[in-house]
């Protein structure tokens, strides 16, 4: 058997490297301007509307901070009571 000539301290270095890179978000030039209009939709929306947000795998659609415009609705609905 042939023994590798890559050392224990390379793999740990491109290991890290790999994980470093999982890690690395890039923002699409135009993201700031997108996620704008989108929270402006969602705020700006009637009661009871019905927004989707669809797109392609891996666009931040789960990410989205809905959690906060779910507490805002919240609000609003508990302010009309």
């Amino acid at each position: 058997m042939q023994q590798s000539s890559v050392g224990s301290d390379t793999i740990q270095v491109a290991t890290e490297a790999v994980r470093q890179f999982h890690l690395l978000t890039v923002a699409h030039p135009r993201l700031v301007e997108a996620k704008d209009r989108l929270m402006n939709a969602i705020c700006d929306a009637a009661p009871g509307s019905l927004i989707l947000v669809i797109g392609p795998t891996g666009v931040g659609k789960t990410t989205l901070p809905i959690g906060r415009m779910s507490d805002r609705g919240a609000d609003a609905a508990g302010a009309g009571r």
